[in-house]
């Protein structure tokens, strides 16, 4: 049995390091984990946060499919 935990959605915000076009000017990204309902995949997306400290979920930064590679 696998002791991998991972939510099955769960927000984040982190600090870049690097001032990126279309991130807050402060450097913040949001982070979303979350398993897909219908599949359980796990995935990991990033998102720019505007000058109002909102989420732009319409501008996904980057979006990966996480793969547990051997057991923790």
């Amino acid at each position: 049995m696998s002791k991998f935990q991972y939510p099955s959605d769960a927000w984040g915000t982190f600090h870049a390091e690097e001032i990126i076009e279309g991130v807050h000017k402060d450097g913040l990204i949001d982070i979303n984990l979350f398993t897909d309902d219908v599949t359980g995949d796990k995935y990991l997306s990033l998102y720019p946060v505007d000058e109002n400290g909102q989420t732009n979920c319409q501008s996904s930064l980057a979006f990966y499919k996480v793969i547990q590679e051997e057991e923790l």
